[in-house]
């Protein structure tokens, strides 16, 4: 996810890169040919722009250039603030392409399917270049002009979707217009109401016999630990007793022959895609449409199992989770980023999170595991999976089975250090059972970091208007403005109230645990003194990082060229990049470690995706770098996710920590450690995991229980898992929380806090709302940046963080 750290400077709706771009082939203005005329007209805007020259006969076939090309250049101008040239480029594109854009509009009655976006792309491109366009008229001061535009795409291309590629999603031109129309002239945006909407919770038609299945009681396992895995009934009326009414593999013919059915069907609740029912509180409705939704069994049962946690129906959850994991442990999907999931190894982590964030269960799962061998690429034919369908039984329960259903556990004690990574004040040390723990002054460290970047509102990267930070004094009293003169709005009225002192972000954090931030080196270099000060008051540890061509930082390379690891001059401008953030860093006491990257592996202006193994010999080799010049601090790098893990084992051995940022759920991470552990043996982190705290279907107040929880199970999984813990892999060293502070830039427009998003994704309300992603909000924004109105999560981590060292 980018943060204003990153200054991506694209956004869900326009790119402000100061682009180079390579050579654009002339833009031809015709399809086929030239006509020659000794008395020609004067050229029009088309051949204008194209600076198209009249060939001497005989006159060759001309190819018009794609509209692509146009909206690229576009992109380049606006980053100039060509605006000239961006007029001239728009009257050129519309002569060529505008008809075209018209008829595809008015082929649709609504917006393509996902993933058909692109049968329409000329009315995309047109559309994006002709927002672009009303944009810099608005950016210079010619509002009339600019309102005209925007009213233009509302009324006349308002099926027109602009890609983001940074999130990889379309968004609606039509709707950005009218935010900034709305900006412009001062309307006041009404706030979207949240329906009254019913809440219900499934019924309980059949219980069952037992809380929790023991399913050796009714079958026989063979192949366990193994890709030959199989489970086979032997007593399937006893089963389905056990299990109850529908939870596979009981017969659901019953459910939707019952009466509690019939009625809902009856109300018309269960109209519409079941794909919409999991943002519902009709969690009735949603049982109902989940038990015959047209997906594969192993899929419907993990969302059967979420729809009965979100109803506190526990015990129905296990079931359905472990249904999962002993009948459809092959089952993959797909997620919207068109990346694979497996059902399976998520329902176990399902399990683990309800069991451990609900002890009054008295419940404890063992032996239960999916491994995926080759599932770190998108190549799902080349899977090979393995699975221990394992128990769940209550604490201190006699086990009446001797067959074996177990796989080897590494011993929980830790013994002796058997490897050190690093020669100062920071150290990472591997004990014989290969656990992991990171020292800072001989005293064990566990990062509890942020992503810290407060930004003011009103302020974009986008726009180019973002100050640093450190440098950001908007009173002029020589204080910075987040770090130190912060407060906090504790009844949320957006007013300071006289018990409500100026107290600063670092002492509001210092409160809630935190002990280290998360920070790049780019495109703000670093204040020194700042960070000094912090670390001398506050004690906070800086992970700092190099974006090594991520967004084309670094590299020198244009936005659309974008950057390439083989290319030797990117290399060079990359290398000698982190060369001067490590020699005018390593020697400041604050310095925790070094990170390499924020999610290249997904792309993004670089070839990371599609070279990911040139990727990673230039990380090794950057890696290496460093390790010559600093001895004393580990370096870490930061992955989306574990996409080519294998890769990154193979290729990047001189890197001592494996970091990413993941995003898969309110339970935690996963197989995520126990990958690490097992593609590289090396230590982990999780360098930005989150929740938004806004929901379509639910309360201000609803939504922000729901990103605590989020939160709280994250770090319940990051817990388990640290070094001589007894139940966890034991390689994790903590992780980041993304992020202390709301930024409302993010979805477009900067003095808008903005509740719409395209991107789907694993939180409540199913969406990346990304400008409320902040463990504090900014209020109604009157009194930014130095408002603070702490969310529920706050507490959590006050009371997480704070209680153990």
């Amino acid at each position: 996810m980018k943060s204003t750290n990153d200054i991506i400077i694209i956004r869900a709706v326009v790119t402000v890169f100061l682009i180079s771009l390579p050579a654009v082939p002339k833009l031809w203005a015709e399809d086929n040919a030239v006509s020659v005329s000794t008395n020609a007209a004067a050229p029009s805007a088309a051949e204008e722009v194209a600076d198209l020259s009249v060939p001497s006969s005989p006159v060759p076939p001309v190819v018009r250039t794609p509209s692509s090309e146009f909206l690229k250049k576009a992109w380049e101008f606006s980053g100039k603030n060509d605006l000239a040239s961006l007029l001239k480029l728009v009257d050129g594109c519309l002569a060529l392409y505008d008809e075209e854009a018209w008829k595809q509009q008015a082929s649709l009655t609504d917006f393509p399917m996902r993933g058909r976006e692109n049968e329409v792309s000329v009315l995309n491109d047109v559309g994006t270049i002709l927002f672009i366009k009303a944009e810099a008229l608005m950016n210079n001061g010619k509002t009339e002009e600019a309102v005209a535009e925007f009213q233009k795409i509302i009324k006349e291309y308002s099926f027109a979707q602009a890609w983001d590629p940074s999130r990889g999603a379309f968004w609606s031109v039509k709707d950005k217009s009218q935010a900034s129309i709305d900006v412009m002239l001062g309307n006041v945006v009404e706030e979207d109401p949240v329906s009254d909407s019913l809440k219900t919770i499934p019924p309980v038609l059949n219980p069952g016999k037992e809380k929790v299945i023991d399913y050796r009681k009714f079958g026989q396992f063979s192949g366990v630990g193994t890709t030959d895995y199989k489970f086979t009934v032997s007593k399937p009326k006893d089963l389905t007793a056990a299990v109850g009414y529908g939870i596979y593999p009981s017969n659901t013919s019953i459910i939707l022959k019952s009466p509690e059915y019939l009625k809902v069907k009856k109300e018309g609740r269960l109209e519409g895609s079941h794909w919409d029912f999991l943002r519902s509180t009709d969690l009735e409705a949603a049982y109902f449409k989940w038990i015959n939704a047209p997906e594969p069994a192993g899929i419907r049962l993990f969302y059967q199992g979420l729809i009965f946690e979100r109803a506190k129906m526990y015990h129905e959850a296990l079931k359905a989770f472990h249904s999962l994991v002993v009948y459809f442990p092959n089952t993959v999907a797909w997620t919207y980023w068109q990346t694979p999931w497996y059902p399976a190894q998520a329902a176990v982590s399902k399990i683990q999170h309800i069991i451990r964030t609900h002890p009054e269960l008295n419940l404890t799962s063992q032996w239960m595991k999916i491994e995926v061998a080759n599932g770190f690429d998108n190549d799902v034919s080349n899977d090979s999976v393995t699975t221990w369908p394992g128990i769940i039984k209550e604490k201190g329960a006699a086990d009446r089975f001797k067959d074996k259903m177990s796989f080897v556990n590494k011993s929980k004690a830790l013994g002796k250090v058997k490897r050190t990574l690093g020669s100062g004040r920071v150290q990472l040390m591997q004990y014989e059972n290969d656990h992991w723990k990171m020292f800072v002054d001989d005293k064990p460290f566990v990062i509890k970091g942020v992503t810290y970047a407060p930004t003011k509102i009103g302020q974009s990267p986008d726009k180019g208007t973002l100050v640093s930070w450190m440098k950001e004094d908007s009173n002029g009293n020589g204080l910075l403005d987040g770090p130190y003169e912060a407060w906090v709005d504790e009844n949320k009225n957006d007013t300071q109230d006289a018990n409500e002192p100026t107290v600063g972000d670092f002492a509001i954090m210092k409160d809630m645990g935190v002990n280290t931030l998360r920070e790049y080196y780019q495109p703000f270099k670093p204040v020194k003194e700042v960070l000094r000060k912090m670390y001398r008051e506050y004690g906070f540890m800086v992970i700092m990082g190099n974006f090594i061509g991520k967004y084309t930082h670094g590299s020198g390379a244009s936005w659309f060229e974008g950057t390439n690891y083989s290319n030797p001059v990117h290399q060079e401008n990359m290398m000698k990049s982190v060369r001067e953030m490590v020699m005018d860093l390593k020697d400041e006491p604050y310095i925790l470690m070094w990170l390499l990257g924020n999610e290249n592996n997904y792309g993004v202006a670089n070839n990371a995706d599609k070279d990911p193994v040139a990727y990673y010999k230039f990380v090794n080799d950057v890696a290496k770098m460093i390790h010559e010049i600093d001895p004393d601090h580990p370096v870490a790098i930061c992955s989306g996710d574990t996409l080519f893990l294998d890769l990154f084992a193979k290729n990047a051995p001189e890197v001592d920590v494996f970091g990413a940022n993941v995003y898969r759920g309110d339970y935690g991470f996963g197989s995520f450690w126990e990958q690490v552990s097992g593609a590289t043996g090396k230590p982990a982190f999780i360098t930005e995991y989150g929740s938004p705290a806004y929901t379509t279907h639910l309360s201000l107040d609803d939504g922000e229980i729901e990103q605590a929880n989020y939160h709280r199970g994250n770090w319940l999984d990051i817990e388990s898992n640290l070094g001589g813990h007894p139940e966890g892999i034991g390689n994790a060293l903590g992780g980041v929380a993304f992020e202390w502070l709301d930024e409302w830039w993010k979805n477009y427009e900067p003095y808008r806090h903005d509740k719409k998003s395209e991107a789907i994704g694993p939180f409540a309300g199913g969406y990346y709302f990304e400008e409320w992603f902040g463990l504090n909000a900014q209020g109604k924004g009157k009194h930014s940046p130095f408002l603070r109105q702490p969310r529920k999560v706050f507490g959590v981590y006050k009371e997480m963080w704070k209680s153990k060292p």
